[in-house]
Order: structure tokens, then sequence, then C-alpha cells
């Protein structure tokens, strides 16, 4: 489960080692560079907190389903293959402190890593001082390590988006 997650960072943070050259030019921001870059660092930190309460199960033709867990227990469809079958309803479809927890550190990791990125810190941190370079070079590692040791602890038994599908239903 912990390579879930690590998939799910390195995608969006491929996203933005490929976008922000772009976004910050290079690192020589303007303050409409510097909204862009925020933007596109909250929505890929915004997606990796989200797919953390998807879920994924195989109908009765064997096609893979995926929806949102629910307090409830009930998956809420997103797949659009339309009300051929009800969502299913169990106790492993429900939103748990394990699921709020791996997207909070999902959501942080994220951040800290995208911190990493020498262009989003040169457009956001221009004039950098030792202080600033020092905390920039430990807090992605302090984040990755506790974020590492707490998904070890906590593992994830979801299935969602892009993950390798349920079994069974």
């Amino acid at each position: 489960m912990v390579r879930q997650v690590v998939l799910e960072w390195s995608n969006k943070s491929q996203s933005i080692e490929f976008l922000s050259p772009t976004f910050t030019a290079d690192g020589t921001c303007t303050a409409a560079n510097r909204a862009l870059t925020g933007c596109l660092i909250g929505a890929c930190a915004f997606s990796c907190f989200l797919l953390c309460f998807t879920d994924s199960f195989r109908d009765e033709t064997g096609a893979v389903r995926y929806g949102f867990i629910t307090p409830s227990g009930r998956l809420r469809l997103i797949d659009g293959a339309g009300a051929a079958q009800p969502a299913p309803q169990d106790a492993r479809y429900r939103l748990g402190a394990r699921d709020v927890l791996h997207g909070v550190l999902s959501f942080v990791v994220f951040l800290a890593v995208a911190m990493v990125d020498s262009n989003v810190v040169a457009c956001f941190y221009p004039i950098e001082s030792a202080t600033t370079r020092q905390l920039l070079a430990a807090v992605p590692m302090a984040a990755g390590a506790a974020g590492s040791f707490l998904f070890a602890m906590f593992p994830s038994t979801r299935q969602g988006i892009g993950f390798p599908a349920a079994a069974t239903f």
C-alpha cells in the first residue's frame, strides 16, 4: 500500500517537474506566475488528498468500477458507467480515520516534495537566506520520513483510481 501512495506522489511530482518551468518562467516569477504556480501546486496536492477517498470493485461482468467512499459505507460511483448496477454498500467502503490520515499525509508530503523543485523555490523564495536554504533541504526529508513511517504503520486498504482493482465485489 505504501507503493500506491509513492506512485500517486510520483505522478503528481512529475506533473510539477514538467509544468513548473513554464508556470514559474524558469524561476523568475512575476505575481501572475506565482499565482499560477500556487494554483498548480494546490490542484495537484488536492488531487493527492481526494484520490485517497476512492475505491474500486468488480461488477458482475468483471468490469472495474470506481467510486468515492462515504461515512455510511455506500460507494458513490464516479466511473460514468450508468446505473446498470447499484452501488455496493459494505463496511469496507466506510470512510474512517485512517482514510483521513492518508489524505492529509498525502497532501502534506506532496507539498513538501513540490517545494524541492528549484523553479518553485526560486519563484516563492527569490532571495534565499542560509536558514531558508537549510529549511528547504530538511523539511521535505523530514516530511517524507514521517509520512513513510505513518503509511507503514497505518497502511491503506483502498484500491482507488490508479491502483490495482479489487478482486471481487
